[in-house]
């Protein structure tokens, strides 16, 4: 039987208090609360940190995310190397925008499925890039152009007859020599090229808006013309800048082939040198002012073709209409 401290010792002073606490009882009762008290905490914290490492795994990337993705950034690539040929960058920007469209697709099925959403990510960034490499790469080729064709809106062919020129006279002889013309078809020996004009489009307004979407509205309408060259002379020549190309009408009036703005498929001034022997042929286009778009007075015109090069002031003239 257990028996009491005070039947222990009964001369024992009680402890401060009164009740169970004297014999200290209540002190025991508390360390035993105590220690019941952290075991449920410390089951507690031990249950927090277990749901703290129970987090769901991100899914495995599906299959169809990485084909999306994948696209995209093949898509992408497209178009940035076919913006390092500045006449046809802007043809490319297509590529790139489908495979935005596809790493966007990328990026949604990854969301729902709760797998990872980089492989869409990056495959839409890539193509963001091949968007604007296209259009920077034509941007700044249309600059060139019109700051070449400011330089040389001079008639070069005056410079190159030398101070005896006599640009009055020659301006007087215009109307007549546009009234002598060739039909189209016809070779002319224009310094030491062989020069033909195959056709001229009156009405070439919407075919330079298809060619080049990016040409800005004519100031009456566009013309073009088809010029083949065959260089029988013994070096290369620049079919952009030997050569010098203008529509004149029936009073003289002349339009430089370097005021157009349009961006055409073989444009002599974005050709390569012609090497000795060979023949070119190339799309040349006119913004004909408001003042002259009549059709009488463009079927009344003609289409010169001079050597800048020749002193003897070579040209070939033919019929527009």
């Amino acid at each position: 039987m257990r028996r009491s401290p005070r039947e222990l010792d009964p001369n024992a002073q009680p402890q401060d208090g009164g009740g169970v606490g004297q014999w200290g009882f209540a002190e025991r009762a508390d360390d035993d609360a105590a220690e019941a008290a952290g075991t449920r905490g410390a089951g507690r914290s031990r249950g927090s940190r277990g749901d703290r490492s129970e987090r769901a795994p991100k899914e495995r990337t599906p299959l169809i995310v990485w084909i999306l993705a994948g696209l995209g950034a093949v898509a992408a690539v497209v178009s940035i190397v076919g913006a390092l040929r500045p006449e046809t960058a802007l043809n490319w920007v297509w590529p790139a925008g489908i495979g935005l469209f596809l790493g966007g697709g990328a990026w949604v099925v990854a969301a729902l499925r709760g797998a990872r959403k980089w492989p869409g990510v990056l495959a839409a960034v890539l193509c963001v890039a091949g968007i604007a490499a296209p259009v920077t790469t034509a941007t700044v080729q249309r600059a060139e152009l019109e700051a070449q064709a400011q330089a040389l809106v001079q008639d070069e062919d005056d410079e190159a007859a030398g101070d005896d020129f006599n640009e009055s006279a020659v301006a007087s002889d215009l109307p007549g020599l546009v009234a002598g013309a060739v039909p189209a078809g016809t070779g002319v020996d224009v310094g030491k090229l062989r020069v033909v004009v195959q056709k001229v489009d009156l009405q070439a307004t919407d075919a330079v808006a298809t060619d080049d979407p990016q040409a800005p509205a004519p100031e009456g309408r566009y013309v073009t013309a088809t010029v083949e060259v065959g260089n029988r002379s013994d070096a290369a020549i620049s079919p952009g800048t030997d050569l010098t190309y203008e529509l004149i009408a029936g009073d003289g009036t002349r339009v430089d082939a370097l005021t157009c703005g349009a961006q055409l498929q073989d444009s002599p001034v974005l050709a390569a040198d012609l090497p000795a022997g060979q023949t070119g042929t190339y799309n040349v286009c006119f913004d004909v002012p408001a003042e002259l778009n009549d059709d009488a007075v463009l079927e009344s015109s003609a289409v010169r073709v001079a050597d800048a090069l020749a002193s003897d002031r070579s040209a070939g003239f033919w019929s527009a209409g």
